[in-house]
């Protein structure tokens, strides 16, 4: 990575930021809710408050992000609560199993969304939107990523919630719409 990339950081709420930002509120708080009595008496009850937590956060900056590289923050920060959230039952074999498939199929596309990154500026830029589309697709749970999605069901039911209520399924068709840029000249 070269030295710039942690200076390109930018935030603000523009384009679809704003929805997305609202509606994720509004889901975030109706599963927390339910989180409250769901996990009364659970063990792990602070690691899963912890990991939503991570979770949402990860929501937040996305919406906020203005470039993709504060956008990669917050995609990275959601994959990898998610993994953890999909392990939260780390006696069941299965669920960590499950939650391993997540995590490769996430990391495959996030290769991707790094080679967006380094080249969604310049001459590259068509290379960059293909490559966004690519990264989107484990997120999206779209074929042929489509597998992790209903094993999420392993961990806690609001954190399959989070997943099917369409947080991170979403995140990916956020990510391309915020940046339509990338394909307005190759479309003329």
């Amino acid at each position: 990575m070269n030295s710039t990339f942690f200076h390109k950081f930018s935030f603000n709420l523009l384009g679809f930021g704003p929805l997305f930002l609202i509606l994720s509120i509004f889901t975030l708080s109706v599963i927390a809710t339910y989180s409250l009595n769901y996990l009364d008496k659970e063990r792990g009850r602070s690691r899963y408050w912890l990991l939503y937590f991570l979770f949402s956060g990860g929501i937040f900056i996305c919406s906020f992000s203005a470039n993709l590289e504060s956008f990669y923050v917050g995609w990275e920060m959601v994959g990898l609560a998610s993994f953890f959230l999909i392990a939260f039952y780390q006696a069941n074999s299965r669920s960590l199993e499950n939650s391993l498939l997540a995590l490769a199929n996430y990391k495959i596309c996030d290769i991707f969304f790094v080679i967006a990154i380094f080249f969604h500026e310049g001459e590259h830029q068509f290379l960059s939107g293909l490559c966004l589309i690519l990264a989107t697709l484990a997120k999206s749970a779209q074929f042929p990523f489509s597998s992790w999605l209903y094993r999420a069901l392993e961990g806690p039911t609001p954190s399959s919630t989070v997943f099917y209520g369409g947080l991170s399924l979403h995140l990916g068709p956020f990510l391309l719409l915020q940046n339509t840029s990338l394909w307005d000249g190759s479309l003329s």
